[in-house]
């Protein structure tokens, strides 16, 4: 029972955390460009959106207990505590934030019932032009939407398949990797670091600082010393699903923000799942990762951080870079801080400046990327 509980807060806290996150940015954005409003997505696009930035913000919160407990000496049920506070404070915080935007549209709407009718049809020929064009554009659509189910059907069957495989498969040994002994020694003697993993003996020379900045082992840690769950099913099962979902999640987001047409965006979805499976072919490519140490920060990395960099570069969310850029340091290792996000957002922020890349994105100098959400 407490797994359905482990796995509805793995569902939920990060849903209200990026739907808040990214209401407040719209927000922000909109009141600097003077009122201007962002189009409203559609409802799966929102969610697929929202919810990556749900986790990461979920791990970052995570990332500032973990470094907070180990430098002023906390026991793991202090870190706990915490953590479920400072994350109770951030989604409540969200959800006002939500209600509040979702108020201010609906008033808007009711204040301003002339841009509505601004979009209704003319009376006589005016509205006879429009019913046939809409007529026609449905059609079309319904065309278009008959093509797209064998590629809808066969996207569902790959991931129905892909999900069944990770949840029922054996583990395979990733050599050198200590995240689930870390996990196990933190919920065996209460404190972080304190003993070997590998041996169980306190620590005679210190651990490196640069290993206790990780937050994956502190926040598997908490998962299951709260929900009372293993930390191999954690570690072997479940978290491994959630990560590739989110990354498939981003892959939805990174078609609408390179295409516009349905048919290219399905074309571009398909082909990221199909590499990420095919590059399943050694130790430490991506697709192993995600199917045999999906709990690692790599993966988590190459999976979900670096394409959700490429998303806001993309759509010029450059404020929003600062999340992955962040929290890079905090889940693998990185040189000297600066890792791979905040290359690619140096390197695309760059390109972005150049005339070619405003030509294939259609964009002026003076124009504005797309929205968060």
């Amino acid at each position: 029972m407490k797994t359905i509980f482990l796995i509805l807060f793995l569902l939920f806290c990060p849903l209200i955390a990026g739907y808040g996150a990214v209401s407040l940015y719209n927000t922000i954005s909109g009141a600097i460009k003077k009122g201007k409003e962002t189009p409203e997505k559609p409802f799966f696009l929102r969610v697929c959106t929202a919810f990556p930035i749900g986790v990461c913000i979920m791990l970052l919160l995570a990332g500032i207990c973990n470094v907070l407990t180990v430098f002023v000496h906390l026991d793991l049920s202090a870190g706990k505590k915490l953590f479920a506070a400072l994350l109770i404070a951030v989604l409540t915080v969200f959800y006002f934030v939500l209600v509040i935007s979702r108020m201010a549209k609906a008033l808007k709407k009711l204040n301003n019932p002339a841009s509505s009718a601004e979009k209704s049809p003319a009376p006589g020929a005016s509205s006879e032009a429009a019913a046939d064009t809409e007529s026609g554009s449905e059609t079309r659509s319904k065309k278009d939407g008959s093509k797209l189910i064998p590629i809808l059907i066969t996207v569902s069957a790959l991931l129905s398949g892909f999900l069944i495989f990770l949840a029922l498969k054996g583990y395979a040994d990733y050599s050198g990797d200590q995240t689930l002994e870390t996990v196990n020694s933190f919920i065996s003697t209460g404190k972080l670091y304190s003993v070997d993993p590998l041996t169980g003996l306190p620590y005679t020379n210190g651990y490196p600082s640069r290993l206790s900045l990780m937050v994956l082992p502190f926040f598997y840690a908490v998962l299951c010393q709260t929900f009372s769950v293993s930390p191999m099913v954690l570690l072997w099962y479940i978290i491994p699903v959630y990560f590739m979902i989110t990354g498939f999640m981003i892959f939805v987001c990174l078609g609408d923000a390179l295409f516009k047409e349905r048919k290219d965006k399905l074309i571009f979805y398909m082909i990221c799942v199909f590499l990420l499976l095919c590059t399943n072919v050694s130790i430490g490519s991506p697709g192993f990762d995600i199917l045999h140490a999906g709990f690692r920060g790599s993966t988590f990395l190459n999976i979900i951080l670096l394409n959700l960099t490429f998303c806001f570069c993309i759509k010029k969310k450059w404020v929003a870079c600062l999340l992955p850029v962040i929290l890079e340091p905090l889940v693998a290792s990185t040189a000297f801080g600066a890792g791979a996000a905040f290359f690619v957002t140096v390197i695309m922020f760059i390109i972005s400046k150049l005339p070619l890349f405003r030509k294939l994105t259609n964009d002026t100098p003076s124009g504005k990327g797309g929205d968060a959400s």
